[in-house]
């Protein structure tokens, strides 16, 4: 997403938070989208680099939880800090999504708590998100420009979203914590409310309350996919399937374990309360 930015925008910032200028082509690509409409897309980095506003460049979720997040301008050039650290770009992005931050490759690489610490991190900033959006391979989002206050959800797997309007942190020596997170993940058929991150289930699907299959859920001992676990890297949807089994069970919370145990094993704490629903279709990871 970096080199992306170089391309369709003139590379002469000197500072992080200077306005950027549009190359030719960039600004006759938007005037012609919004006069005349068309598709814009982008799979990975080309999803990534849609945001309006803060734009990840780099970064696992356990580095999140030990490490300050790290603002790069993009003419600084791609940034690779090669130990997990969280990095930014605060001047955002190409600007054609500006409903909350966009991630690729989400749950397969367990980003959630990437998002979250970066969310967390530059809502104060002018170009600060509360709300991100974090999309599966082989999955989309579609927002309809004319109508841009609902989107739909299409493809293979989901889009998990995070909302911090809530959420307040703790800052150890080496360590963060956050409560209070929502979180949601909508699936093929699903509507997500742009605004709030709230969904509304697609018609083929039921309510799961009442026809729960366990009494205990699942414990994931990888929460977030790390990298360094090659059984989970990419196969498995830990976050998701933590959630899914809490909501598949009779219990109110569960709780998920992170890989890496150096400084220390974190946690993920799941609770459902009276705002919490899940719903039951053909979907499935296969």
């Amino acid at each position: 997403q970096t080199r992306i930015m170089k391309a369709w925008y003139d590379n002469n910032v000197t500072s992080k938070l200077n306005t950027r200028t549009p190359t030719p082509a960039m600004t006759a690509l938007l005037e012609r989208f919004e006069e005349h409409g068309g598709v814009l897309a982008g799979s990975s980095a080309g999803t990534d680099c849609h945001n309006a506003k803060v734009m990840v460049t780099d970064g696992d979720s356990y580095s999140g939880l030990v490490k300050d997040t790290v603002a790069y301008n993009y003419s600084e050039g791609a940034v690779d800090l090669d130990d997990g650290t969280v990095t930014f770009d605060p001047n955002g992005a190409l600007g054609t999504f500006s409903y909350g931050l966009l991630d690729t490759h989400f749950g397969e690489r367990g980003r959630q708590g990437r998002m979250i610490r970066l969310l967390m991190d530059t809502l104060h900033l002018p170009k600060g998100y509360p709300i991100g959006f974090g999309v599966d391979q082989n999955t989309v989002i579609i927002v309809d420009k004319d109508d841009p206050s609902h989107a739909i959800v299409r493809g293979q797997a989901g889009v998990t979203i995070c909302n911090v309007e809530e959420a307040s942190t703790t800052q150890w020596a080496d360590a963060w914590s956050v409560t209070n997170v929502r979180c949601n993940y909508a699936t093929p058929g699903d509507t997500v409310h742009m605004a709030t991150g709230t969904i509304s289930f697609g018609a083929d699907k039921t309510a799961l309350k009442g026809r729960e299959t366990a009494e205990q859920p699942y414990t994931s001992r990888d929460v977030f996919n790390s990298p360094k676990n090659p059984s989970t890297t990419g196969s498995t949807h830990e976050f998701v399937l933590q959630a899914t089994s809490l909501f598949n069970s009779t219990a109110t919370t569960s709780t998920g374990l992170t890989f890496e145990t150096e400084p220390k094993t974190f946690a993920v704490r799941m609770t459902k309360d009276d705002r919490s629903a899940a719903y039951q279709g053909m979907h499935n990871f296969n």
